[in-house]
């Protein structure tokens, strides 16, 4: 029972550092000496777990329980996630993350029926052909690794490679460009450049180049999977949830608002809101940042109700977000282009001063449109979705100044 019990256990914090995106170490504290401290690889903290969290926790565990008895890969998976979450290391990140990947996919059989006929053929006739000397003694049994060594190393020839079955799985909800930096003309050709780091770093100790990148790379493909795989995980948190809105909740959340109120006479509390949030965005922080009142009053979409809950003011006129002016496109336009590039670069680039650059870029970073990497500054894959989801940035919302006074 103790061991039914501590398997719960595992899946609960599994599933809490699914929710939270964040290491969780199961086990006693450990105290490590000075000369340990340099080389500890693991946290046994750990999120500022409070009341909302723990419900979203509780409310998805919920709704893959019964997922994860019978799915032992999701289980898996969900498993090597949050150790790769909880070592600071980046190789052991790596290693793990690729190994959820594995956990996650089934191997299919690569060959027709006729090749399949001559594979067995061919198994089927190694014992002949081992064995076939006139002094071999069967007693002795000397030939008999060298039989099943054969066997084996053939044995890869009847499935498809783990490459091969991780690009099967998630080729559909992921493309070469959200993995960038990575040796590869494709997304299946980028798995095969993974796959081999991974070796090198299990098998040959070796270094991997840009492995913190890699690793990060082998998280999202990782999450985008769990996430693929996981049946309605929030559907207690948002029944019935709407498609998420086009633009962030930093930038225009009257749109975010009439989604999550679903445009009807409800009303929520503020959790509720929180919960219904996050289950459109998938952003924890995000959502928990939510204050219900800052979004109630005269020209707001909320009007608060007592006792703690909001609804939704249908007499709120509802308006595109006026943030999107022409230097922002500029730069929204030279960085879909681009990697992580210097303010200089992108003033060089798009025509724009560099003190307008910098502050355009600390603007869209702040809409989580663009990342900011050191004194660099990147599209994030928000931005990446956004723009895709619009076509060209120029047929996005576009204000002069005029208009934003």
């Amino acid at each position: 029972m103790e061991n039914v019990w501590r398997k719960e256990a595992q899946r609960i914090v599994n599933t809490l550092s699914f929710v939270t995106e964040q290491g969780i170490v199961l086990g006693e504290p450990y105290d490590p000496v000075p000369t340990d401290v340099p080389n500890q690889s693991t946290t046994d903290g750990v999120p500022q777990i409070n009341s909302y969290i723990l419900d979203i926790s509780s409310d998805t565990y919920s709704n893959i329980q019964e997922q994860l008895e019978t799915n032992g890969q999701l289980d898996r998976a969900l498993r090597w996630y949050r150790l790769g979450k909880s070592t600071v290391t980046p190789e052991d990140k790596y290693v793990a993350f690729w190994t959820g990947l594995e956990a996650s996919v089934d191997q299919e059989s690569a060959l027709t029926d006729d090749e399949l006929e001559a594979y067995n053929r061919v198994q089927n006739g190694i014992e002949d052909l081992v064995y076939a000397t006139d002094d071999y003694d069967e007693e002795e049994g000397e030939l008999d690794d060298l039989k099943n060594s054969i066997k084996n190393n053939i044995g890869w020839a009847k499935k498809e490679s783990i490459p091969d079955a991780i690009h099967r799985n998630i080729k559909h909800i992921v493309d070469d460009e959200d993995i960038p930096n990575v040796d590869g003309d494709s997304l299946r050709s980028k798995l095969s450049t993974l796959s081999h780091d991974r070796a090198n770093v299990v098998h040959r100790g070796e270094e991997v180049e840009n492995v913190r990148e890699k690793a990060a790379y082998l998280e999202l493909l990782l999450r985008r999977l769990i996430e693929d795989t996981i049946s309605n995980p929030y559907s207690d948190l948002f029944p019935n949830k709407p498609e998420t809105p086009d633009h962030s909740l930093r930038v225009s959340p009257d749109e975010w608002f009439r989604a999550i109120f679903e445009e009807s006479d409800i009303e929520l509390t503020r959790n509720e809101i929180r919960k219904r949030a996050f289950a459109l965005s998938n952003e924890l922080e995000e959502s928990y940042g939510i204050h219900a009142e800052a979004y109630a009053g005269w020209n707001n979409p909320l009007t608060q109700t007592g006792e703690g809950e909001s609804r939704a003011e249908d007499t709120f006129v509802y308006s595109k977000p006026k943030w999107l002016d022409a230097e922002k496109v500029r730069v929204l336009e030279y960085l879909y282009g681009a990697g992580a590039v210097p303010v200089d670069v992108i003033s060089h680039n798009s025509g724009l001063d560099t003190d307008t650059v910098s502050e355009t870029c600390e603007a869209l970073t702040n809409t989580n449109l663009v990342n900011r990497v050191g004194d660099y500054f990147e599209l994030s894959i928000d931005g990446k979705q956004w723009i895709k989801r619009g076509g060209d940035p120029a047929c996005l919302v576009i204000e002069d100044e005029e208009a934003l006074q």
